[in-house]
């Protein structure tokens, strides 16, 4: 019965920890995608306008 009690207390911590930590780490997984989503276009942007620029020497 006790080891049942023990098992039954640390679901429910995980359970606890996994609803308050899953919106946290939502959010930190949604602001990652963002900045890496930013630093693409950031970069094609930037690939772009050297491409541009190249092509006008030629």
């Amino acid at each position: 019965m006790y080891g049942n009690g023990l098992a039954l207390m640390l679901g429910a911590g995980a359970l606890a920890t996994l609803i308050v930590a899953d919106p946290l780490s939502i959010g930190i997984g949604l602001g990652l995608l963002v900045v890496a989503a930013g630093t693409a276009i950031a970069i094609r942007a930037a690939a772009v306008r050297r491409a541009r620029r190249g092509s006008d020497r030629w």
